[in-house]
């Protein structure tokens, strides 16, 4: 997931994200991180989602992504 600024910044920019959804955390799916820090003087920053691949047979589930606090 990418967040990005509409213009560079002097100070480090935190976005703290809300996960919610049916998929739970660490046996359906893995976070990088749990906030998006873009760098003082970039426009982006990015947290990686990856899927686990287990041997369950289940229905589709969802990840909900927002943004708690900036």
């Amino acid at each position: 997931m990418l967040a990005t600024l509409s213009a560079v910044s002097g100070q480090d920019v935190t976005v703290n994200l809300a996960f919610a959804g049916t998929a739970t955390h660490l046996s359906d799916y893995t976070r990088s991180a749990a906030s998006i820090v873009i760098a003082a003087g970039s426009l982006t920053g990015s947290v990686t989602l990856t899927g686990v691949n287990d041997a369950l047979d289940e229905a589709d589930e969802t990840i909900v992504v927002d943004i708690a606090t900036v």
